[in-house]
């Protein structure tokens, strides 16, 4: 294995790559979306394999999101996604490989911002090393345990449909840098959180309204992957989740705040690497992405 060179075994994929593909999938994550991922999104150009002796041991994936949107002015970006070697495969560069060539892919494809939200600090700090990209978007991420299931009677949950969802979305991040995502993406997100048992929800509170995306992880966990509204409402939001999933553990993420005094909570969520020289130069530290399919 020493001796691949992985300059020649990267390439996209075709069809005929699917049950390959679809193998590789199995043997690496533990997510029931399989199904829906590949018949929503693959087309052989959004995805790069590696083969090593006609077998295909790694994967990864280029998805248009929609547009990263800073300081008065956005880009198309694209969202490396599903990066996996088989583990016997593994530490011989060819998740760096794959990810360099997706990021040619997209750049080629008309998105030059790429987007990695990678999976732990290790993953983090790897892909500093080896690659161009740097830490662009953070989160702010609390567990709530043991909660009471009750809900004041000033909040009220209700699912959204996807548009309903990136209209209130758009509008609470007005102010923020972040990805605007394309309408398609929300569509997928609703349905992998309905396909957990979850959805994209609406809460008015008084006074103040704010959208969240939930999946339930098992009967005892669920994750809210996006959560906006106002900081100091976000208990009631809480209480509110809880009534819907009573004893369940519960896993929040929001935006970082403006505040550096309130930032105890934040940690890195994503990467981003651009053409764009002026893109790939900003120093951003509250920069939301949201979720991403994880």
């Amino acid at each position: 294995m020493n001796s691949i060179k992985i300059e020649t075994l990267i390439r996209l994929s075709k069809s005929e790559d699917l049950p390959s593909l679809h193998k590789v999938w199995e043997d690496v994550f533990a997510s029931p979306d399989k199904d829906l991922f590949f018949d929503y999104f693959y087309k052989p150009e959004r995805c790069v394999v590696a083969q090593v002796e006609n077998k295909v041991c790694a994967m990864g994936f280029i998805l248009p999101v929609g547009d990263f949107v800073c300081n008065g002015s956005s880009y198309p970006c694209a969202m490396i996604y599903a990066l996996a070697t088989l583990p016997q495969y593994r530490n011989y560069g060819i998740g760096s490989a794959l990810v360099s060539k997706l990021v040619l892919q997209g750049q080629k494809s008309g998105y030059p911002v790429t987007i990695l939200c990678p999976s732990s600090d290790d993953v983090f700090n790897y892909y500093s090393s080896k690659t161009e990209f740097k830490d662009r978007f953070y989160i702010d991420e609390k567990i709530y345990s043991n909660l009471p299931a009750t809900s004041s009677s000033n909040t009220h949950l209700s699912d959204l449909s996807a548009k309903e969802y990136l209209n209130l979305r758009n509008y609470k991040l007005a102010k923020r840098t972040h990805i605007e995502f394309e309408l398609s993406v929300i569509e997928y997100q609703k349905k992998l959180c309905r396909l957990t048992g979850g959805d994209l929800y609406k809460i008015d509170g008084n006074g103040w309204i704010g959208v969240l995306a939930v999946e339930k992880l098992s009967d005892e966990n669920i994750i809210v992957n996006e959560l906006l509204c106002p900081q100091e409402c976000e208990n009631e939001v809480i209480s509110a989740i809880s009534a819907i999933f009573p004893g369940c553990e519960i896993t929040v993420r929001t935006p970082v705040s403006f505040d550096p005094n309130f930032r105890e909570n934040a940690r890195r969520f994503g990467m981003m690497t651009s053409c764009i020289p002026e893109v790939n130069d900003l120093k951003l530290n509250v920069a939301w992405y949201g979720f991403a399919f994880d």
